[in-house]
């Protein structure tokens, strides 16, 4: 009993909000039992009544199609609670342990391939089962009509109300976890901070940086003049499943094509849309938004621009070549794709008025297609309390479009035309961090591109709290009108005008803190490298060049003669290997390494004797040789000219150097001996609050000799200093 009553404290009882359900196992039915008309019987009743509401008919072919594509694997785990599935990844854990034992007899290790790892430990056997129970989940909520359908008061949208309670108990167990273990400073065990805390910023550091990045990219094509386009493309009807216009849509739901594979096809399109793009010497600058239709079928709304108007038109053209249906009669269900040039004047790509009658610009449409990405949940002891500060309603669609991408594991937002080779958007954080340092490091740092992005940084973020100060004071300027109007019997014609001009003045200058923090933002981003150096508008590159040349002035002179480079690169992310406990290698970005340069190469159809003279430059030479003989040994013949090159970029890769297209056509080749910035200068550890308590008690008696325990600890799985079989579990987990 004392087991089971950890077990449940460790996973939770029945979810409240939900009836109290627990399906039978398969073994439970006798082979005669084994066919569509025992779905019911695996289904929560809260969707069970959906199924049990369709037509004889319909409901046989649904009962068929759930039995088909989730199969009994999926029903059986579809509505277990918490602690049963725990319960079940534990025996399945114990199973395959004693399948496949991680030692022999004589204790000598056997069985420590990844797979093997993976399947002797209850946390992954239980991600597994998770994951299959949300698979099944997504296609019998859609399967059984409990999503989507005609619009009327109270449907549950695009996620079933079911769905909504699972996720909204996922995100409960999720803080009361977090509530119970702090962040400890290593070096200083008396440092700590509550994850309950660093999980809230962390919600409103990140939707804050979409909101910078997105303005960042208005102010960039503002002042260059780029063309922006609006995009939206959708999936044809064999992916809906129950359409707002079921009744008398043309193309009807393919029972083998669920959520999954909707997710998958439009990713695919993506692709192949950019590719072909491409292709045709468009690069697209801008992000892209997934949102669910009516139906939970996603779809996605880009926000692009060009730089001429006929790339932005071709833009329209290839979307619409591979995304419409031909479905354009079908009351806006079949359509496809929708593409629009804003401010467009030609027919075929101008854009229709907003419902308020006005004409749409890049700021209206950025704010609807980003309306979930940049929007958080605020944490309630923040709110103190004023529930209705938040409108009901919109609360409640935040709260199904993140049990909508929470079931899906779906991005809500990635942008476009980034260098994605520098992980550009880990390197902003990087400097970001680095740039609000109190030890004036943005200054102190030797390279030119990482000193001037981060005093861009630093300046962006002051006018971004500038103009938070305004908007609160426009706020409560707009309340105190209100407040004057409401008695305007009483109230002086010239009390109201003043109230009114004292609105106008608050907005204005919300508005142009709001812009300059954007416009600094804007030229941090191409001092950090943001967008590859090569796709930079000549007005942006002449900017950087006089950057640049201000900061070499301001420093001191090189030993030895030597002068700053008048093009530097920019930075890159430092790369730590690191191996998980399964024995998985993956990289993780530690911070960002400034570059030196090693080589330029004229272009990269430089001719035979200039490659030999780089790399002989570059100190690669021998290797190099070495390639072209091996190659030379395969055909027995003089390697060509192309596959020199090719050879060439291979062996500079192997010896460590990186390569960057410069604008003006040059390849400069670099090597990773620039200053080093860490993403944070100390190492920390992540203990339960009992744990804290204890090292903060014993730190205060016996000093800084204070002794970590490892019972108390939440290691990383991809902690280093744990050997090749990773940490132990202790007796309560599973053999293995």
């Amino acid at each position: 009993m004392a087991d089971l009553d950890r077990e449940e404290a460790g996973n939770g009882g029945p979810i409240p909000g939900i009836a109290a359900f627990i399906p039978p196992r398969l073994s439970d039915l006798s082979p005669e039992a084994r066919n569509h008309r025992a779905v019911a019987r695996f289904l929560p009743p809260e969707l069970a009544e959906f199924l049990e509401r369709m037509r004889p008919q319909r409901r046989v072919e649904r009962e068929k199609a759930i039995l088909a594509e989730v199969e009994w694997a999926g029903l059986e785990v579809l509505g277990l609670p918490p602690t049963l599935l725990a319960e079940r990844a534990d025996q399945e854990a114990r199973r395959y342990a004693a399948k496949f034992p991680k030692a022999d007899a004589d204790g000598t290790p056997i069985n420590q391939e990844q797979e093997h790892r993976k399947g002797r430990c209850q946390k992954w056997q239980l991600r597994r089962l998770r994951k299959r129970q949300r698979r099944a989940l997504l296609y019998v909520e859609q399967a059984v009509g409990a999503v989507g359908g005609p619009a009327v008061p109270g449907r549950p949208l695009f996620l079933s109300d079911y769905g909504l309670v699972i996720c909204e108990a996922e995100e409960l167990r999720t803080l009361e976890i977090l509530g119970r273990q702090r962040l400890a400073k290593k070096s200083d065990l008396s440092v700590q901070i509550p994850m309950l805390d660093l999980h809230w910023k962390a919600k409103a550091a990140d939707a804050a940086k979409k909101r910078m990045l997105i303005d960042v990219h208005l102010a960039r094509w503002a002042a260059l003049g780029w063309h922006v386009c609006w995009l939206t493309v959708t999936l044809p009807g064999e992916y809906v499943a129950n359409a707002t216009n079921e009744g008398k849509r043309v193309t009807k739901w393919d029972v083998t094509l669920g959520p999954e594979e909707a997710s998958k096809e439009l990713q695919d399109r993506h692709h192949r849309t950019l590719a072909l793009l491409r292709e045709k010497g468009v690069r697209l600058n801008g992000w892209w938004n997934v949102q669910p239709q009516q139906s939970g079928t996603p779809h996605r709304h880009y926000v692009t621009a060009c730089e001429t108007l006929e790339d932005a038109r071709k833009v329209c053209d290839e979307f619409h070549r591979k995304f419409d249906t031909g479905n354009q009669t079908d009351d806006g269900q079949d359509r496809g794709c929708s593409a629009y040039v804003i401010g467009d004047d030609h027919p075929d790509y101008a854009m229709k008025p907003g419902k308020n009658g006005k004409a749409e610009t890049a700021e209206s449409v950025a704010r609807y297609t980003a309306r979930y990405s940049t929007k958080y949940e605020a944490r309630p002891a923040d709110a103190g309390g004023e529930v209705a500060a938040v409108p009901a309603a919109g609360a409640s669609e935040q709260k199904r479009f993140r049990g909508w991408k929470k079931l899906r594991g779906a991005r809500g937002m990635g942008f476009l035309g980034l260098d994605s080779q520098r992980a550009p958007l880990e390197l902003w954080d990087v400097l970001w961090l680095n740039s609000l340092k109190e030890d004036h490091r943005w200054s102190s740092v030797e390279d030119a591109r990482m000193s001037i992005g981060m005093r861009e940084m630093r300046t962006a973020r002051r006018w971004a709290e500038e103009a938070s100060i305004e908007r609160a004071a426009a706020k409560t300027a707009r309340e105190v009108l209100a407040i004057l109007n409401a008695a305007a019997a009483s109230i002086s014609a010239d009390e109201i005008a003043a109230a009114e001009k004292e609105v106008a003045e608050a907005e204005a200058s919300a508005r142009e803190a709001a812009d300059l923090a954007a416009f600094h933002g804007w030229h941090a981003a191409i001092a950090s490298g943001l967008w590859p150096d090569a796709d930079l508008d000549s007005a942006e590159l002449a900017w950087l060049s006089d950057a640049v040349t201000e900061w070499n002035q301001g420093r001191w002179a090189l030993p030895d003669g030597r002068e700053r480079d008048t093009d530097p690169l920019p930075p890159v992310p430092l790369r730590e290997t690191r191996e998980s406990v399964y024995g998985v290698t993956r990289n993780e970005i530690r911070g960002a390494v400034g570059v030196a340069r090693r080589f330029t190469l004229s272009s990269r159809k430089a001719s035979r004797s200039e490659l030999f003279d780089i790399a002989e430059e570059g100190g690669f030479l021998q290797p190099f040789q070495t390639k072209l003989e091996e190659q030379r040994a395969k055909t027995w013949r003089r390697v060509k000219l192309t596959s020199t090159r090719r050879l060439f970029f291979l062996a500079a890769r192997d010896a460590g150097i990186g390569l960057s297209r410069r604008p003006d056509g040059t390849i400069a080749g670099y090597d990773l001996s620039g200053e080093i910035l860490l993403r944070s200068d100390d190492e920390w550890i992540v203990v339960t609050v009992e744990e804290a308590e204890r090292l903060r008690e014993e730190l205060a008696e016996n000093g800084p000799s204070v002794a970590l325990s490892p019972n108390g600890l939440s290691f990383s799985a991809t902690d280093p200093s744990y050997g090749p079989d990773g940490p132990s579990h202790g007796d309560e987990r599973p053999p293995g």
